[in-house]
């Protein structure tokens, strides 16, 4: 977890808002006094470790004189300017990933006082509310700013400079939709360790997450957009509170993970899954051994103990071959509606909120009185095989598939069935 302080000196050094600053033992006077650097420490990064804590920041100078001239303020007279400002940053891990967000929040902030000294109006602000952090948050824009650079290691700075530093690449990790966000403590807790003025987004989030919800669930129930919830996820990730994974589904196959620690405790949830189960039989088979199967079981996924196993398919020929379609057309032509609907026990792999009928309602509604693939059944199939060619490499899972082309599992359960003499599938 990250936190932050904003130091200024004027008439003496202060601090004048702190974030998430619960990591540090300091006192906020001992922070003003050992941050207020000299002049000819200033402009580069700084890193100094006390008790545990690392503290990284990059001390800035104020401006005599504004580049964009005196007449840049609403009131009469300009409030008075910073000598100087240093915005600390603690953190007790991941101190790599910190440092660019370190050196562009600076360079932002000091752009800015430069340009029209917003630092040192909103530092006024910060001076004059009385109040705890959440006063400082609804009275001053530039503490809004350093909790979202904080949460997020990306903000716009008085609308005009972006900072936007990805940390150790968490901004290019990628989430789908069906995947879940899964806490690695309870809900409570998590919130309890967050900063007292932490976003309510961030909240809404951690109250959200469930093993069994999909980001998409999530979005829904917090109304928050999905991109944002992405970024709060990411956020935790960062953190180490939480992890992400496909979302938990009660016909979906799970084994025990080869890093899982077997403790006496976690010893027969896991000894449910022998090699790999179905979850809901695994609950079954557990009623009466263990006080809560199902919370049990979410436990050992939530601690990394068991892991999903995917449905992917291979290509039986290493490229599709020239005589694809006549091969595809010959298939079909074998096959019988009867032969290639799937009964629902063996549809495995459908996402959170697709139920079976849903899913096969694009084929069973062209069904006939001699219950024979129809013209557009069969155009139908062979589409969907032609459009997921490419991904039968062994290197995307079914869900993969689905929410790439939107497509839904059960009708690519039908497909692979159907094309079977083509693509074998494997489980891992």
């Amino acid at each position: 977890m990250y936190g932050l302080a904003l130091v200024v000196e004027n008439d003496g050094p202060r601090v004048v808002f702190r974030y998430g600053f619960g990591v540090s033992q300091l006192a906020p006077e001992a922070v003003a006094k050992l941050f207020a650097t000299k002049r000819g420490l200033r402009d580069v990064i700084l890193e100094v470790e006390i008790d545990g804590v690392s503290y990284l920041s990059c001390p800035r100078s104020g401006t005599e004189e504004s580049i964009e001239g005196p007449d840049l303020w609403e009131e009469e007279e300009e409030p008075k300017r910073l000598a100087f400002f240093n915005l600390v940053w603690c953190a007790v891990e991941r101190v790599e990933a910190l440092r660019a967000t370190v050196r562009d929040a600076s360079g932002a902030l000091h752009h800015e006082e430069t340009r029209c000294g917003y630092v040192s109006r909103e530092a006024a602000i910060l001076v004059a509310t009385e109040g705890d952090v959440s006063a400082h948050l609804a009275a001053s824009s530039l503490a809004r700013e350093l909790r979202e650079v904080c949460e997020t290691g990306a903000v716009r700075f008085n609308n005009w400079i972006q900072v936007g530093a990805p940390r150790d690449g968490d901004e290019d990790e990628s989430y789908a939709s069906y995947e879940a966000l899964v806490l690695g403590d309870t809900p409570e807790r998590i919130d309890a360790e967050l900063p007292a003025a932490a976003s309510p987004q961030l909240r809404a989030v951690v109250s959200a997450a469930d093993p069994r919800r999909t980001f998409r669930d999530i979005a829904d129930a917090t109304g928050l957009g999905i991109e944002r919830v992405y970024r709060i996820a990411r956020h935790l990730v960062r953190w180490k509170r939480a992890r992400v994974a496909a979302a938990v589904r009660d016909d979906a196959v799970y084994a025990v993970s080869p890093a899982a620690e077997v403790t006496p405790e976690m010893a027969p949830t896991l000894a449910a899954f022998g090699p790999a189960r179905r979850f809901r039989d695994a609950v079954d088979d557990l009623r009466g051994k263990v006080p809560d199967p199902a919370k049990a079981v979410l436990k050992a996924l939530a601690d990394g103990s068991l892991r999903q196993l995917h449905t992917y398919a291979h290509r039986i020929e290493p490229a599709p071959s020239a005589g694809l379609e006549e091969a595809a057309a010959a298939v079909l032509a074998r096959r019988r509606r009867r032969d290639y609907f799937l009964d629902e026990d063996d549809i495995d792999e459908l996402p959170s909120g697709k139920h079976d009928d849903d899913a096969l309602s694009v084929t069973t509604s062209s069904s006939n009185a001699n219950d024979t693939p129809t013209a557009y059944d069969a155009s139908r199939l062979l589409h969907v095989f032609k459009l997921l060619s490419p991904y039968f490499d062994g290197r995307h899972s079914l869900l993969d598939m689905s929410w790439r082309e939107d497509v839904p599992l059960a009708e690519i359960h039908n497909v692979l069935h159907t094309f079977r003499g083509l693509v074998l599938t494997v489980q891992r």
